[in-house]
């Protein structure tokens, strides 16, 4: 084997088995990579004499790729990987952690010494009791805090101790800090940018497993799979459709009977069967000049088409994304939903548009304004919801698409300040 065997277009392929994605790419998770197989790699590099070039090569470009998902806070976006139903914020829940490549890079470059201490202050700020937990709200729901996830950040940061530089450079913003970054990666079909307030995550990424015990394991379709402010922090966090423990020792019981998912989504319901975007592991996402555009067919969860199409059109400003959805070739009287969850602090307050023009949500430093054009929003029940991973109490507003001949469409704004 050589290193192209596993390195390509920056990313480091074979995560976990099942079927290629509609590009030919194999599956990737971005998480275990960070949190894993850089960590080692960089060790190893740094202790083998005899390490090909081309690996050491191959290392440095995917060191440079990884640098894109670590979000301003330190969170890294294992949103849309094939374990991302671990994604934990920090990382990924059973995963050892990236500062054993961050840290070491940081000698000669303070990008990466940013990466490794905002990732590690974000881990400091989610302990209970000196342990993590799964997510951003672990700590407030009350559930059993976690030693798997603990001892393995601990190894991560003794080996980066151990083996890291006497000094790093200085910190050095991360490309998801600079407003105006923004990338493209047509291989997993993930678009990533960062305005003056936001950064963003859009997922096309359409990974099958190939067993029907893993469906639908990842955010897909061309939803937001992760959306952070500066003043909010996590804002949309992406999360499985249906929650399912596919490893039951790491994975915990949903709190309530039925955890809602995370991900913004396009909902039509035809009888006792649902149709969504978050199920078509063939859409596909195009840049535009000033967001992305996803296109593809609303698909259930078993993969059935509904021989309705959608799009999802992304403008993005500097504290704002609006968001344009259009469905067609919809049966008569047949009217999807659009669900817009947004991650919310303890004790908010709510607030009601006339007229089922939008809905707004105040924490005591900040406020989301969602508002529609072409439709109406209900916020039908200000309960948050609780997903274990990535762990956010979350609030659902609905939105009804206005349809007609056969066609439906909304615009939705969501604007932080």
């Amino acid at each position: 084997m050589t290193a192209t065997t596993f390195f390509r277009d920056g990313l480091i392929a074979g995560e976990n088995v099942g079927e290629p994605l509609q590009s030919g790419f194999p599956a990737v998770d971005p998480g275990y990579n960070a949190d894993v197989s850089l960590g080692t790699l960089a060790i190893y590099l740094k202790l083998a004499s005899d390490a090909p070039p081309e690996l050491h090569e191959a290392f440095r470009a995917a060191a440079e790729m990884h640098l894109k998902f670590f979000f301003p806070d330190g969170s890294l976006d294992g949103s849309w990987g094939s374990r991302s139903f671990k994604w934990s914020v920090f990382g990924s829940k059973t995963a050892h952690g990236s500062q054993m490549w961050t840290w070491l890079l940081g000698e000669h470059d303070g990008r990466f010494t940013r990466a490794a201490l905002q990732n590690a202050r974000l881990m400091q700020s989610m302990l209970s009791g000196h342990l993590l937990g799964t997510g951003g709200h672990h700590r407030r729901s009350g559930a059993p805090a976690c030693i798997h996830s603990t001892w393995n950040r601990a190894d991560c940061l003794a080996n980066s101790l151990h083996y890291g530089p006497a000094e790093t450079q200085p910190e050095e913003p991360l490309p998801l800090e600079t407003p105006g970054f923004r990338t493209f990666l047509p291989s997993v079909n993930i678009f990533l940018a960062r305005t003056e307030k936001l950064a963003v995550s859009v997922s096309a990424y359409g990974y099958s497993s190939g067993s029907a015990m893993l469906k639908p394991a990842q955010p897909m379709g061309g939803a937001v799979s992760y959306l952070w402010h500066d003043g909010w922090g996590p804002v949309q966090v992406g999360s499985q459709a249906v929650y399912r423990r596919y490893e039951l020792h790491n994975m915990p019981e949903a709190p309530g009977d039925s955890p809602a998912p995370s991900t913004p989504c396009i909902i039509l319901t035809r009888g006792e069967k649902q149709f969504s975007n978050v199920f078509d592991t063939a859409a596909r996402l195009e840049e535009s000049a000033d967001g992305v555009k996803a296109r593809g067919t609303l698909r259930s969860i078993e993969r059935t088409s509904a021989d309705a199409a959608f799009s999802i059109d992304y403008r993005l400003e500097a504290s704002a994304v609006k968001k344009t959805y259009r469905v067609s070739g919809l049966r008569a009287s047949e009217t999807p939903e659009v669900i817009e969850p947004i991650v919310i602090p303890e004790n908010p307050t709510y607030e009601t548009l006339p007229d089922g023009r939008g809905v707004v949500i105040k924490s005591e430093t900040a406020r989301i304004a969602l508002t529609v054009e072409n439709g109406s929003a209900a916020l039908p029940d200000v309960s948050p919801a609780y997903m274990p991973f990535p762990g956010f109490y979350t609030v659902q507003p609905r939105i009804k698409m206005n349809s007609g001949d056969g066609k439906a469409a909304v615009k939705v704004r969501l604007e932080v300040d």
